[in-house]
């Protein structure tokens, strides 16, 4: 080293004392640091990669794809925890560079949360079978000849981990590319965070649906579009009748449940390009991008009829519910705003419920 700098191999000096050099060392250690340095240009570009990624599953594929082409590994698996803790943790399996059906399964992803909230680093497989003090646990990783171990962390704790099995070609797993795994992992961690933490700030923790807030701020986007391309929309307000009477009859955990089927039953009745949120308690809205009037009103009353044929089980008990829709189109030369389109989407609801419930009712200007 001279002035903080790398020795310049190829200058005449530095080749008249080349033997020396090498045998003390200092070539070695230039080429170690040609690595590394080769490495951690690589592992930059692959992190601005991750960084572009706008969904976990794009992430995730992204993250193992890399993965698996550059080690080869007999196995590489993904595990990634369900968020809320309800449902097994999903896997993703690789197998001689192919996807296929994971041999792992995991039930309880406790022992993982645990082992890994109070040892957050990469491990040897070995070392994790001694310290996990579970033979079960560890023997069920057995068919993937895992070799390493390597949690996604994030702020709460553990997202998942992947486990790599043995290379396919070359030596072991070198401390280099040990290395290398740990700081794309890294990455890819806090690009998962990232993503967690928008849509946290977007949508309904109950239902998964947008909330409010993003709602309204797309309808004002796709209404600015509709307006430019003349193009006609709809919104939807939706509500579930007699909602309060059900939370006192069977408790707010059963509204709760009822909350989560309805959105899930609304969204699968609309397209995959429509929106929709929960907009505050047991009211939904649902925009209808670039749909006719007529559209507008097949689709709001597949939406009712969902509902009305869905059963929610809850404690032995078959919940039926109904809901009612207000419906306001908005026309290719409609200057209304985000603002008035709500309210008048409001007032064919409340007609809908004046009429007795479980119907789609449609705004006009004889409703003001």
């Amino acid at each position: 080293m001279s002035d903080g700098k790398i020795i310049d191999i190829v200058n005449p000096e530095v080749l008249a004392h080349y033997d020396l050099l090498e045998e003390i060392g200092i070539i070695d250690e230039l080429d170690r640091l040609h690595v590394r340095l080769r490495q951690s240009s690589e592992v930059i570009r692959e992190a601005a990669s991750l960084f572009s990624e706008p969904s976990v599953d794009s992430l995730m594929d992204h993250l193992v794809s890399s993965l698996v082409d550059k080690f080869i590994p007999s196995h590489l698996i993904l595990v990634l925890k369900d968020r809320n803790h309800k449902a097994s943790p999903s896997i993703v399996c690789f197998e001689n560079l192919k996807q296929v059906a994971s041999p792992l399964k995991i039930n309880n992803f406790e022992p993982f949360y645990n082992f890994f909230s109070a040892r957050p680093k990469s491990i040897n497989f070995s070392k994790f079978r001694s310290e996990l003090g579970s033979t079960d646990i560890a023997d069920s990783l057995g068919p993937l000849a895992p070799e390493y171990i390597f949690p996604l962390m994030g702020i709460d704790g553990i997202f998942g981990f992947l486990v790599f099995g043995r290379k396919i070609v070359d030596q072991d797993y070198s401390p280099e590319e040990v290395k290398y795994i740990e700081d794309l992992v890294t990455f890819a961690s806090i690009s998962l965070q990232n993503i967690i933490n928008y849509a946290d700030a977007i949508t309904d923790f109950k239902t998964g649906l947008y909330n409010h807030s993003f709602f309204t701020r797309r309808m004002g986007e796709e209404l600015a579009n509709a307006k430019r391309y003349e193009k006609e929309i709809t919104l939807l307000l939706i509500d579930i009748d007699h909602f309060k009477r059900l939370n006192d009859t069977y408790g707010h955990l059963a509204g709760d449940e009822v909350l989560v089927c309805i959105a899930d039953a609304i969204r699968h009745a609309i397209r995959a390009g429509d929106i929709v949120s929960r907009f505050g308690g047991e009211e939904f809205a649902v925009l209808l991008v670039q749909t006719v009037e007529v559209a507008s009103l097949v689709t709001a009353e597949r939406i009712r009829k969902t509902v009305e044929e869905t059963s929610v089980e809850y404690l032995g008990n078959r919940l039926n519910v109904t809901v009612s829709v207000g419906v306001r189109n908005i026309g290719k030369k409609d200057d209304a705003t985000v603002e008035t389109i709500i309210h008048q989407a409001d007032q064919a609801l409340y007609k809908a419920k004046d009429e007795g419930r479980n119907r789609v009712c449609v705004y006009d200007d004889r409703l003001e």
